[in-house]
């Protein structure tokens, strides 16, 4: 348990990667327990190629004001898709009407995640 506190510590210094809008566009599912890994990844991944990558991170229901501070310090230019976004596309691509079962399971999922 140790490693994963000092892995979090330390990715606070980590530098900042830049997300170009013109990038290949990679996706991480992440969030408040899991955005040091994400960091880390992104780290290694731009020691290993000289590709740009655009950055999308998709909130998994626990990202907040601080988080979205620290993304933006840390992978300026990143985009993330947040959780009001996933549904308001949800209910706009498959309507609740047309399909209550998704829609009853997406809220039994946010309310594991408050």
């Amino acid at each position: 348990m140790n490693g994963r506190r000092e892995m979090e510590q330390r990715s606070l210094e980590l530098p900042p990667v830049v997300s170009h809008t013109n990038g290949l566009p990679i996706y991480f599912l992440t969030g408040k327990n899991y955005l040091y890994q994400t960091l880390y990844c992104i780290q290694s991944l731009i020691k290993s190629t000289a590709a740009q990558f655009k950055f999308i991170l998709v909130d998994d229901g626990s990202f907040n004001a601080a988080l979205m501070e620290r993304v933006a310090k840390q992978l300026p230019g990143a985009q993330v898709i947040t959780v009001e976004q996933i549904s308001e596309n949800l209910q706009n691509t498959l309507p609740e009407a047309r399909y209550p079962y998704l829609h009853k399971k997406e809220q039994y999922i946010l309310t594991l995640k408050n």
